[in-house]
């Protein structure tokens, strides 16, 4: 635990599920000098992330986080591991908790994002080369 004089925030990530995560778009890549397939399952994980500031300027450090969220070197940074902040504006919940009985200020600011994920799993399936279709007509 911090002391209560400080100014802290911790940071809470949980998996969720919108339903948007359980669509996965997988395709077969095929290489020339291979018999097999390579399956690539592609799809969103999409996380809540709550900010915990703890502190007199709780709030306004909540703020500046939420502010940042959206500013473009965060955006950079984010998309270059794959992560993108879902838009709208996370609202700021004030509130004021008691440690070690005394009461401490504290802001939280939740905030979500999608991740795309890409998962290769090489040689899964057999190439078809060729197909030989015949017609027969029916009397």
């Amino acid at each position: 635990m911090h002391d209560t004089k400080s100014s802290v925030c911790y940071v809470t990530v949980n998996p969720t599920n919108d339903g948007y995560g359980n669509q996965h778009h997988i395709r077969y890549d095929s290489a020339e000098e291979s018999e097999l397939l390579t399956e690539v399952d592609e799809y969103t994980e999409e996380y809540s992330v709550i900010f915990s500031c703890y502190g007199t300027d709780s709030y306004d450090k909540a703020r500046k986080i939420r502010d940042g969220l959206y500013g473009e070197k965060s955006k950079k940074l984010l998309r270059g591991y794959k992560i993108y902040l879902v838009v709208g504006s996370p609202q700021l919940i004030p509130a004021r908790e008691l440690i070690d009985t005394r009461w401490v200020e504290r802001c939280d600011l939740t905030a979500t994002f999608y991740s795309t994920v890409r998962v290769e799993r090489a040689n899964t399936v057999g190439r078809i080369d060729e197909v030989n279709i015949k017609f027969t007509p029916t009397e």
